[in-house]
């Protein structure tokens, strides 16, 4: 009998694989840095994972790696020069 968390302990397994690839060897003492990289990571991975189910052309998909130095790059881009405030507003409650 298959319970529900084994149904999905492939989409675990592979998080788990790819993190490897992509984490940081660089040691840290304090938890918070590494529970920080640790989010970023799994944020990035969630991403690609959509973004290959949700792709219109799926047999063009970025390979992973490819996916996170665009995202780099990208979000590199942003800074307090270029970044469009105008259509950035703040509201006071409902």
């Amino acid at each position: 009998m298959i319970t529900q968390s084994d149904k999905n302990m492939g989409g675990v397994d592979r998080f788990d694989q790819m993190l490897k690839s992509y984490f940081s060897k660089h040691r840290n003492k304090k938890w918070t840095v590494k529970f920080s990289i640790y989010i970023i990571h799994m944020l990035i991975h969630n991403s690609y994972v959509l973004y290959k189910e949700y792709s219109k052309y799926p047999k063009k998909v970025k390979k992973h790696l490819q996916y996170r130095m665009d995202l780099i790059e990208y979000l590199s881009e942003f800074n307090e020069f270029n970044f469009n405030y105008e259509h950035c507003t703040l509201t006071n409650g409902p």
